[in-house]
């Protein structure tokens, strides 16, 4: 893992015998106009930093490019018809229909694994009825998509993942014994399943059949799995919820979209907000150099220097920039 730095400072010395050798360390400023007040990193600010190599510069006009990187790891909103943003952490999710069983809950919480907002279901049950559902209804699709990302804390414990036709399956989805299955009249196995990690699931279906994609890989290809009640003449709902015997378990859903959603795009909700804006610039010797710059996700930042444009003498050539929590790094 790469190892976070809050910031790069570049200190130029200018050797009159040897040429210009640059060289980076760590500090911290708060305010963005004004270059002062080099103190210790910061420690905990989303945005880790891989700052540049040491090089040398001749005292003559060749070029030398410094690059830093700067990577938001932050937590994210994704894209959804439903992605919970604005439903208050703790609280059911507005909008999709809810049950608790005993020992059960499905509640917003603040974050999980980079993503923000995200609807964590929790079953302890060990008896009949103690399970969590959620639930929503729309006008009947003959064809379309749903997307969203699952998570669970135990892939051998049975989750639902049906979508119907009123009371009846068409497609019968699930988590159990480690895999993503599949069912229409016999259980198939279409991937295997970690633990606490993040999937991102694609469903289409048509008049004939459907096909999922896990993380980009496709699975039914051409719609070729089989309905569990067929024919049918569309999708009307979508429905989650545990089964098991032997709870104490989570599952964490985020990013729940359609492709009849308003502004739907196909793989929409793999795009993100980070909450913010996020601006870098570069400045030398305390003066602003580029224009303030917005990143999202990650970026390169270069900038070229050389031993005549600087001239002999200390120089501070300094990467600027801001963090979602407001603070402010050079």
């Amino acid at each position: 893992m790469k190892k976070k730095w809050m910031c790069s400072l570049l200190l130029l010395t200018i050797f009159i015998t040897s040429g210009l050798l640059i060289f980076a360390t760590g500090i911290n400023q708060s305010n963005a106009n004004l270059i002062e007040n080099i103190n210790d990193p910061i420690s905990g600010s989303s945005i880790s930093v891989t700052h540049p190599p040491n090089i040398e510069l001749e005292d003559g006009p060749t070029n030398h490019t410094i690059s830093w990187t700067l990577t938001d790891e932050g937590s994210r909103d994704y894209f959804g018809a439903y992605s919970f943003t604005g439903d208050t952490v703790g609280s059911n999710p507005a909008g999709l229909s809810v049950f608790e069983g005993p020992t059960c809950t499905l509640n917003v919480i603040a974050e999980k694994d980079g993503h923000k907002n995200v609807l964590e279901g929790y079953d302890g049950g060990t008896i009949s009825g103690e399970y969590w559902q959620l639930e929503d209804t729309y006008s009947n699709q003959p064809a379309g998509t749903i997307e969203y990302y699952i998570q669970t804390s135990g892939s051998s414990k049975y989750l639902r993942m049906y979508l119907y036709e009123d009371l009846n399956f068409a497609i019968y989805m699930y988590l159990d014994n480690g895999n993503l299955n599949y069912n229409d009249g016999s259980p198939h196995v279409i991937c295997p399943i970690s633990n606490d990690i993040f999937y991102h699931l694609k469903v289409d279906w048509n008049g004939p059949g459907w096909q999922v994609k896990v993380d980009e890989t496709q699975y039914g290809s051409g719609y070729s799995y089989g309905f569990r009640i067929a024919p049918i003449s569309g999708i009307n709902r979508m429905h989650f919820s545990t089964a098991s015997a032997n709870g104490d378990y989570y599952h964490y859903l985020d990013a729940i979209d359609y492709s009849w959603a308003p502004g739907y795009y196909p793989n929409r909700n793999m795009d993100y907000t980070n909450g913010s804006t996020l601006n870098y610039a570069i400045f030398k010797n305390g003066t602003q150099e580029t224009a303030w710059q917005p990143w999202s996700g990650q970026v390169q930042v270069d900038y070229n220097v050389s031993g005549q444009s600087l001239g002999v003498g200390a120089h501070n050539v300094s990467l600027v920039f801001n963090d979602k929590a407001g603070q402010w790094y050079h």
